[in-house]
């Protein structure tokens, strides 16, 4: 079995110093504690100003508890960097020796290039890896911009000195702003944008936005009626900026449920994120909740297992390798199970290690091929049940099975044996997470990987499915509605499919 891991990733940001202990167990994660402390430190020290007094005791006192508590629960390792705030700041030494005098931990002040780097290093789970791919990083005191090509090669790293708390301190709005103030707001985005040598994106790559700044606009969306996923559009952007500015930041609060801080720099980070998709005419963003402290904790976790054991992506690889699997078609069906089990959290409550599970039977759902392809998931299940997956003990290796198994032809029922085999609790995750799957196995029917998004819009009795899709993907859009019942059975509504093509059909027949 492999070892088990704690380890600690803290993040000093311009808006709020962030803790986060997990524990690692071979390609499972669970979080053992998180914590968030409103500490605005980039209202002080932006453009060459100092920490004051009051923040560094904050600070002192938010590192004490939350050392503390890694120390109880036996953390290995630990590691906390700081960004924008302490870069500027010029007493940032002086917080750093009160800190780790208080609990001797050392505080990194890393460069915008290294924040990119983690930010890209966390996010790699979610991101497309047979796409371009661009992630939006918005914090307090700049933005960080990164693209990838296919395979999630790095190839761009661009940190922008303009964030959300260091905009609001640049141009002091009224509450509610001024029209004019909202003018000199977009001309200060603008400027930014053209001057900050952007790195190319190439047309139709995926989005993904970060941070608290664009976790808030999603809030806010979700607040005003909006569709119940992960995606801001640009329209819907559009909309809640013209409403937040005829709002003072109270009435942000009670409507959309945003704390005081978050309302003061709302309009700010909803600027800065309208001029990035404006610039690279971007219509939708697909929000994530990972980010920095994920790039930490995995670095730490490669440097302490010489990158041996950290995640699915090298664990069961090496499984599906050995049974001669369709990688490209596994790697594609994990991105999207993973994109439906986030779209839907709200309605199906499970957690992230039930996520991390629903990822493995997706990297292995297909490896009974091997044996043969008719009955090709039980073969699955025996393969899995046989096969040592390092870190998954014996309830996780059940489940991670038992999907496999459901991931095609009937759905679980009391008779079959590889259904007795369940916990309770495994019973109960199981049909929603194998209802995800076979959902997001039918998206690349083909196995040619032609879906490239996919957004699930909930509503009280329905769930609208839209897909997009570099060409026409017909027999995807009919193989979800074969594949459907499990889905409507679980979730308590009806499924439906749209699709957008990104090349119309008369296009196709002009390639060929």
């Amino acid at each position: 079995m492999s070892p088990l891991h704690r380890l600690c990733a803290g993040d000093i940001g311009s808006n709020s110093i962030k803790v986060r202990v997990v524990e690692f167990r071979g390609p499972l994660r669970k979080t053992l504690f998180e914590s968030r402390y409103p500490i605005r430190l980039g209202a002080s020290s932006f453009g060459g100003g100092s920490v004051t007094p009051e923040d560094i005791a904050a600070t002192v006192a938010a590192f004490e508890e939350a050392s503390a508590m890694a120390r109880s629960l036996g953390v290995e390792r630990s590691r906390v960097v700081a960004t924008s705030a302490l870069r500027e700041a010029s007493n940032s030494t002086q917080l750093v020796e009160a800190v780790r005098a208080a609990t001797g931990w050392d505080i990194d002040i890393i460069s915008g290039a290294e924040e990119a780097h983690l930010v890209a290093r966390g996010l790699h789970a979610e991101m497309q890896r047979d796409a371009h791919n661009l992630v939006i990083d918005i914090g307090g005191g700049s933005t960080e911009l990164i693209t990838t090509r296919v395979n999630l090669e790095v190839d761009g790293l661009q940190s922008v000195r303009l964030g959300a708390v260091r905009l609001a301190q640049m141009i002091k709005l009224s509450d509610p702003p001024t029209k004019r103030q909202m003018g000199v707001l977009e001309a200060a985005v603008d400027s930014a944008m053209d001057a900050g040598h952007l790195p190319a994106v190439p047309r139709g790559s995926h989005v993904v936005g970060l941070a608290g700044v664009v976790r808030s606009i999603l809030e806010v969306k979700l607040a005003r009626g909006g569709e119940a996923n992960q995606v801001v559009s640009f329209k819907e952007l559009e909309r809640m900026i013209r409403a937040g500015q005829e709002m003072t930041h109270e009435q942000m609060q009670a409507q959309f449920g945003i704390d005081l801080r978050r309302a003061q720099i709302f309009l700010p980070g909803a600027m800065i994120l309208r001029g990035v998709m404006r610039y690279y005419g971007i219509a939708r963003v697909t929000v994530s909740n990972s980010g920095l402290r994920d790039g930490l904790l995995l670095e730490m976790l490669d440097d302490l297992t010489g990158g041996l054991v950290h995640s699915e992506d090298v664990l069961v690889r090496r499984i599906g390798e050995k049974y001669g699997f369709d990688a490209a078609h596994a790697e594609h069906v994990t991105y999207l199970a993973g994109e439906i089990f986030d779209q839907t959290v709200d309605v199906h409550g499970l957690k992230g290690e039930h996520r991390s599970v629903l990822r493995i039977a997706a990297m292995l759902h297909d490896i009974g091929r091997f044996i043969s392809y008719s009955s090709h998931h039980k073969h699955g299940h025996y393969l899995v049940m046989n096969e040592e997956i390092p870190g998954l003990l014996p309830p996780d290796q059940k489940l991670v099975a038992a999907l496999v198994r459901y991931h095609r032809k009937a759905l679980p029922l009391e008779a079959h044996p590889e259904y007795l085999a369940l916990s309770n609790e495994a019973r109960q995750v199981l049909g929603p997470l194998a209802a995800m799957l076979r959902v997001a196995d039918a998206l690349d029917r083909q196995h040619r990987r032609l879906v490239t998004d996919v957004r699930l819009l909930v509503r009280a009795d329905v769930v609208e499915m839209v897909v997009s899709a570099r060409r026409p993907a017909d027999l995807e859009l009919s193989a979800v509605i074969q594949k459907a019942e499990m889905f409507q059975k679980v979730f308590g509504r009806t499924l439906t499919v749209r699709g957008e093509w990104e090349q119309t059909l008369s296009a196709v027949e002009e390639d060929l």
